[in-house]
């Protein structure tokens, strides 16, 4: 399968059907409801979103998720969200987005502006999916968790 903008993807999880659609690459937007069974295209609920990471395309090409067809994806929904990023040596962090170009799409960043925000992480298909089930459940997910800000690790110049 290959991975186009618009794309909406059927995820089958154990308690039911998850929707997602197909941004540009590698970012993909997770919407915000759980169906009963599987949807036609024409019925799915777009406009909610639960989350937005990037996936591994081969994880998107695979046909682990379904693809149903194609519909215009809208700027707002498709925009790529700013990002955080915390370095494993040093715990600096730094913001991550296509403003930032210039400089490698990353600049130094306060905590104050990366709370709240994603990590710039490339997620499995698996991984993707626990998040789901985690979040149609009302649980905090592992996974999720695993990439918070260690702010033990942010040097002083970078708090508030």
């Amino acid at each position: 399968m290959r991975r186009t903008v618009g794309d909406i993807l059927e995820i089958a999880l154990p308690n039911g059907f998850a929707y997602a659609q197909v941004s540009e690459s590698p970012l993909i937007v997770f919407f915000d409801r759980l169906h009963d069974s599987s949807q036609k295209l024409k019925d799915i609920d777009t406009k909610s979103v639960a989350f937005k990471v990037c996936v591994h395309n081969a994880d998107v090409k695979s046909g682990r998720w379904k693809r149903l067809g194609n519909i215009p994806i809208s700027d707002q929904t498709g925009a790529m969200p700013r990002m955080f990023k915390q370095d494993k040596i040093t715990g600096r962090l730094a913001l991550y987005h296509a403003d930032f170009a210039s400089t490698g799409y990353e600049r130094p960043a306060r905590l104050s502006e990366c709370e709240g925000l994603e990590c710039a992480a490339v997620w499995d298909a698996p991984h993707v999916e626990d998040r789901l089930i985690d979040h149609f459940n009302g649980l905090e997910n592992r996974w999720v968790k695993s990439l918070e800000i260690d702010v033990a690790r942010v040097p002083s110049d970078q708090l508030d």
